[in-house]
């Protein structure tokens, strides 16, 4: 296990390293240039200097005059220094601005994951259970609409009844217009009840795939030959299911949730664009169109840096539920 780890940390660092040249590569690539819209705005003001000499100027303040990969391994030294320098676009320093936006996308996809492993796998294990009954059928039906349903059409339907009919919640932010009057308990029930609509969005969606996937590894499992000798020395349907079935049940489960980790950390950028959350997938979202290079690097090296580790974890994991793994 030691030597496994070993080239799988060696093989990860690769990754990062090949993967930022990518993001980099594709940043400095695009159309919508930071730089060149401070230029533009600079040049028009009166007696100012032209757009060339305005854009000149600011490419080799910010290193842009550089080729790619001269600007890469520039950005790489001062990464791996802990040096990630200032946005662009938010004007403070990348990693104050992402502690600042991380946490409401942690709490969102946190409790989003919690409702999803809560409901989702139970409702597929019982959906194999009862297969072909009006159950299987009726969480089958559930789990496709989950699938199907885009994100910013569910979110429209929800904020179109619960918040313009209903007028239950606020279309908009993570607090409402009295927030700074309320007491502290107050004030977290404020923010609680703000990320109800988008929390209900992101389980229903997340729901479905994962009800699936249980339900179709499920029925192999209950179909394997150890599980009918299991029915047939009368062990009760609870041990068979929970102790025999529901064990082999994790195996391909765990490859289904390795991307849990860079998904709670990645934010939702569409959920959080619909309902104005600050959180972490809204602010890339406005770093990556406004052309803002340092916070967008930092953002995809980190997811990148993440799914290494979700990856890793994942390969323990298997280790842990099937024992064969260990042997090998």
């Amino acid at each position: 296990m030691r030597r496994f780890l070993i080239r799988r940390i060696i093989l990860g660092i690769f990754i990062i390293i090949f993967g930022s040249l990518i993001v980099y590569a594709v940043v400095r690539s695009l159309p919508t240039s930071y730089v060149e819209n401070i230029a533009r705005q600079r040049s028009m003001q009166p007696n100012s200097k032209s757009y060339t000499e305005w854009l000149e100027q600011l490419n080799t303040y910010y290193g842009m005059d550089k080729s790619i990969p001269e600007g890469f391994v520039t950005w790489m030294g001062q990464a791996i220094q802990g040096e990630f320098g200032d946005s662009w676009q938010f004007t403070v320093p990348v990693t104050q601005k992402f502690s600042e936006v991380i946490w409401y996308s942690v709490i969102l996809s946190a409790i989003t994951l919690v409702i999803e492993l809560s409901v989702g796998i139970p409702l597929g294990i019982l959906a194999a259970r009862k297969q072909y009954s009006k159950t299987d059928y009726a969480v089958t039906i559930f789990a496709m609409m989950g699938i199907s349903l885009p994100t910013f059409f569910l979110a429209s339907i929800l904020k179109y009844i619960f918040a313009i009919k209903l007028q239950w919640f606020d279309l908009y932010g993570i607090v409402g217009r009295y927030h700074e009057q309320l007491s502290e308990f107050g004030q977290f029930l404020d923010i609680a009840w703000h990320y109800v609509l988008p929390v209900i969005t992101l389980g229903m969606l997340s729901i479905g795939g994962l009800m699936r996937y249980t339900r179709t590894n499920m029925l192999e499992v209950l179909n394997s030959d150890y599980i009918r000798t299991a029915y047939a020395k009368g062990l009760p349907e609870k041990v068979v299911i929970n102790k025999h079935a529901f064990r082999n049940t994790l195996i391909p489960l765990v490859s289904y949730m390795s991307n849990l980790l860079p998904s709670m950390f990645g934010g939702a950028m569409i959920t959080e664009t619909l309902f104005q959350i600050p959180g972490i997938g809204w602010t890339s979202y406005q770093a990556l169109i406004g052309g803002d290079i340092p916070f967008t690097m930092f953002y995809m090296t980190f997811l990148i840096i993440l799914t290494q580790i979700s990856l890793l974890i994942t390969d323990i994991l298997y280790a842990v539920v099937d024992p064969r793994v260990r042997a090998n």
